[in-house]
């Protein structure tokens, strides 16, 4: 996978529920950004991204 986006501590929010959300946005965004590199076809990169909203609370 291509890393657009790396966690770093300093991010952290110290609330273990919220960094853990935060962290799995990140490697969505990690996974649709290689998606889109490797040239995915379409529907995989819709995936994803249907993906990120079902997951991560807004």
């Amino acid at each position: 996978m291509n890393i657009l986006l790396k966690w770093k501590d300093e991010y952290s929010v110290n609330i273990p529920n919220i960094d853990l959300q935060h962290k799995n946005f990140f490697n969505i965004l990690n996974r649709l950004y290689t998606a889109i590199l490797d040239a995915n076809t379409k529907s995989v990169v819709e995936i994803i991204i249907e993906e990120m909203f079902f997951r991560i609370p807004f």
